[in-house]
């Protein structure tokens, strides 16, 4: 009796060890998810959303360069344009925004596999291969759920809250002074080992694909959001 007693104990005091390091470890991803769930709204930037769902109206780049909208009874005024010009200058170059779960992120371009453990804690990831926002076909881009709480940088959990991405959901990435509409259309996850279609050329469709590990505090499987697109300006 006595025997089984220790044991028990034993086995408690190893599980609270384990989920007390787990969260010292991990508690900018556990925090971030925490508060999101308790006040949604709080961790949402409402101005980005504000700003996405302006430009969702606006006219596409063709349009705004040719003068003329993508329907043909209808034409880019110069208020049109100045309120495009204002809008543009509220995102950051080589930024990605996904303003419903307060995401806000610098993207590093075309970084090769070698290098990306290094530079992953200090920003969001391209990988290197995949099309760019300006090309078609796939655009990948991946960004830590969860890090080691000690180590440096400002985004080892910039991708935690991606578990609650909703089909429907705006995403924006400003290259070159362009900025480009993602819509969410579907999520879903792989094994670590997996992998998924990536396409790239001219005539494919231009999607956007963020990446992050899941369970939060593991590398077991792979989120992927998938996000195509919904106009550029």
């Amino acid at each position: 009796m006595k025997i089984a007693i220790k044991l028990v104990k034993s086995f408690i005091a190893l599980t609270l060890i384990f989920y007390v390091s787990y969260a010292a470890a991990y508690y900018p991803a556990i925090t971030r998810l925490i508060k999101q769930k308790i006040s949604p709204k709080a961790t949402a930037n409402t101005s980005q959303q504000a700003t996405t769902k302006t430009i969702a109206d606006l006219p596409t780049s063709q349009a705004l360069q040719t003068g003329t909208s993508t329907t043909p009874t209808t034409t880019t005024s110069p208020s049109q344009t100045d309120a495009t010009a204002e809008l543009k200058s509220k995102f950051k170059n080589d930024w990605l925004y996904y303003p419903r779960l307060g995401i806000e992120a610098p993207i590093d371009w075309e970084v090769k596999l070698a290098y990306v453990t290094k530079l992953m804690p200090y920003g969001l990831i391209h990988a290197a291969g995949t099309s760019l926002p300006e090309q078609g076909g796939n655009v990948v881009i991946g960004g830590h759920s969860s890090y080691f709480s000690w180590s440096k940088g400002k985004y080892k959990s910039v991708f935690a809250p991606l578990v609650k991405a909703q089909e429907g959901d705006e995403i924006v990435i400003k290259k070159k002074d362009i900025v480009y509409l993602y819509k969410v259309g579907r999520t879903f996850e792989i094994p670590a080992s997996g992998s998924f279609t990536i396409k790239r050329g001219k005539g494919e469709k231009k999607i956007l694909n963020l990446v992050t590990c899941v369970p939060i505090g593991t590398s077991w499987r792979r989120l992927i959001i998938e996000a195509p697109l919904n106009k550029s300006i």
